[in-house]
């Protein structure tokens, strides 16, 4: 009975030992992979010109309203 307790831990040991081993553990930097492809490149330069496009839009809104409002409330001045 001892010698199936030893032979059992013996065992379990090596089959722990092997399993440990056999486990590797390591990291990928995606950000820098992903910021070499060209692809990622082209989608940054296109999301960048559509940003810079609704900035302005944006602008020439808010100039648009200002410029109503300025002329509403010169017509309400006079009457």
């Amino acid at each position: 009975m001892n010698n199936i307790r030893r032979y059992f831990l013996l065992f379990l040991m090596v089959f722990a030992t092997a399993f440990v081993n056999a486990q590797k553990l390591g990291y990928v930097n995606s950000q820098a992979i992903l910021s070499e492809l060209p692809e990622v490149k082209q989608a940054e330069a296109n999301l960048e010109a559509h940003k810079n496009a609704m900035q302005k839009k944006g602008q020439q809104m808010v100039t648009n309203l200002q410029n109503k409002y300025a002329a509403l409330q010169q017509k309400e001045q006079r009457g």
